[in-house]
């Protein structure tokens, strides 16, 4: 219905099983920096937020908990 017509079954295959592991991702984020948690008036904002609570998230997972 929303792939294209030319989309061959192995693809389709592929894109449906990283659908768990966007799932986690996002889960992780909602419980470890507030992608949940968040009150704003137009879509700018909003934009704004998601970069930085993601961009949150991606230093979490990378970076070591204590200094070396």
């Amino acid at each position: 219905m929303y792939a294209a017509s030319r989309c061959s079954l192995e693809t389709l295959v592929r894109v449906a099983g990283t659908r768990g592991c966007i799932k986690s991702g996002f889960e992780a984020a909602r419980q470890q920096v507030g992608l949940d948690a968040y009150e704003v008036c137009c879509a700018i904002v909003w934009d704004r937020h998601m970069t930085m609570v993601l961009l949150a998230l991606l230093c979490a997972a990378t970076l070591p908990a204590e200094p070396r």
